[in-house]
């Protein structure tokens, strides 16, 4: 989250030709929505968002729509019924980057000789109900399925490595 926030501010500099109003919104859904219609009311030239959920963006994306200014979707996507309601998305296939780690992890223990019975996982996820999480998830659970490994546990490490080591713990 840290390096993607610094790498958005770093391109959109005045020096770049950007004028950023930048609003933290603490991982917070709410908070987000909040800064858009702020940002709608502003009347800014473009709205670039990193959805912390996938849903619940349908409204005020509508505004924005409405206002006549373009929302650019980055890092996670959005579930929206009207996919107009955005401009275009920049980010990953979640669901491919869980389904590379699961054929990473059988190579890797098929070269060790571990036998998949032997696997056992827990999938410390990020925040519940962004695309990465449930990309992420769907990309395991197919791993999993194909190659029988046990599954102990999805939980949520919020994105945090703090928290990550506390559910481990």
């Amino acid at each position: 989250r840290t390096a993607h926030t610094q790498s958005v501010q770093d391109a959109f500099t005045r020096a770049n030709g950007y004028l950023l109003i930048f609003d933290n919104a603490r991982q917070k859904q709410a908070n987000q929505i909040k800064a858009i219609r702020s940002f709608i009311s502003q009347q800014v030239d473009y709205i670039v968002l990193s959805p912390i959920e996938e849903s619940g963006w349908d409204t005020v994306l509508q505004e924005a729509k409405d206002a006549g200014i373009p929302v650019i979707i980055v890092d996670r996507k959005v579930d929206v019924e009207d996919d107009s309601l955005f401009t275009c998305f920049v980010g990953s296939d979640f669901e491919l980057e869980g389904l590379k780690m699961s054929e990473w992890l059988n190579s890797f223990s098929v070269n060790k000789g571990i036998a998949p019975q032997d696997i056992h996982i827990v999938n410390i996820q990020g925040n519940i109900g962004a695309s990465a999480q449930i990309g992420r998830t769907r990309g395991l659970e197919q791993g999993v399925a194909k190659y029988g490994w046990d599954l102990l546990d999805q939980v949520s490490g919020e994105f945090t490595q703090a928290k990550g080591k506390e559910v481990m713990e």
